[in-house]
């Protein structure tokens, strides 16, 4: 009798830890700064592509240039099947991929070793793919959920920039 009781408390404590860890979650946030207008003269079109990566994806991503990456014909693009969110002169509010949901899961049922978010912004320096502030790529933890908190990230005329809030 000690032995089921032991056996079905172990059982439900190993159920319990994994289910923290399936249903820990973030959003990741995304929104246009006022500065485009300025630099630009207006608010560009903008399409915002969030998406998983594997050790090797990543790799190979961070040297793949941004502008190739938005042709309609990138491979890369559709290899990596992501979430795109788009802004214009009429769309300027924040884009939330959020922690609970389907679009959520399409990226996380992967399991991806990285977090990329990218971002098709008109950009002058060609000379710097490698570096280019319109990738934002974050390294996940081996357990996958390591992120505890919300990724709030601000599209400004020099590239994604990742804020507090």
């Amino acid at each position: 009798m000690l032995k089921k009781i032991f056996l079905l408390t172990l059982s439900v404590l190993a159920a319990s830890m994994l289910g923290a860890c399936s249903s820990h979650k973030f959003d990741v946030s995304v929104t246009p700064t006022r500065e485009l207008s300025k630099t630009y003269g207006f608010y560009p079109t903008i399409e915002v592509d969030i998406a998983g990566l594997s050790d090797t994806d990543a790799i190979n991503f961070t040297s793949y240039p941004v502008d190739k990456y938005f042709l309609d014909s990138s491979t890369m693009r559709a290899y990596l099947e992501p979430i795109t969110f788009k802004f214009s002169q009429d769309d300027l509010d924040a884009k939330v991929l959020e922690g609970g949901s389907d679009d959520f899961a399409k990226i996380f049922d992967k399991e991806p070793a990285y977090l990329v978010v990218i971002a098709n912004l008109p950009y002058a320096d060609k000379e710097q793919q490698k570096l280019d502030p319109r990738k934002f790529i974050l390294k996940l933890d081996d357990s996958m959920f390591s992120v505890d908190h919300d990724i709030y990230l601000k599209i400004g005329p020099t590239g994604l920039i990742k804020t507090t809030k």
